[in-house]
């Protein structure tokens, strides 16, 4: 950012992170666009646990404690943001999502 050079950084934000990426983003004058994949929780939580690998009693596998860690990750916002929802991947176009990014860096 202190270049002005483009880049693309991926991460799991918290909302902590976010807050705190945004702070540099302001004190660079940088335009930031956050592309958010999110999901039904309960989706979400099934393929967590299919992903991680995990057995009934690790913490996470309970859907109320999911939902208590995942608490605001769903509103997270560097700059811009565009939502995808990834509930049913068949149904994503992904042909507006790069028309869309497009045409926010256009506006920029």
């Amino acid at each position: 950012m202190k270049v002005s050079v483009p880049f693309i950084f991926e991460c799991n934000f918290s909302p902590i992170t976010a807050d705190m990426l945004c702070k540099i983003v302001e004190k660079h004058n940088y335009n930031a666009l956050t592309v958010l994949l999110d999901a039904d929780i309960e989706i979400l939580h099934k393929r967590v646990i299919e992903r991680d690998k995990m057995k009934p009693d690790d913490y996470y596998s309970n859907l109320e404690h999911f939902k208590e860690g995942t608490e605001g990750f769903a509103d997270i916002c560097v700059g811009d943001r565009i939502k995808i929802d990834t509930t049913d991947f068949s149904k994503i176009d992904y042909n507006v999502i790069a028309e869309q990014i497009y045409k926010w860096i256009k506006d920029k």
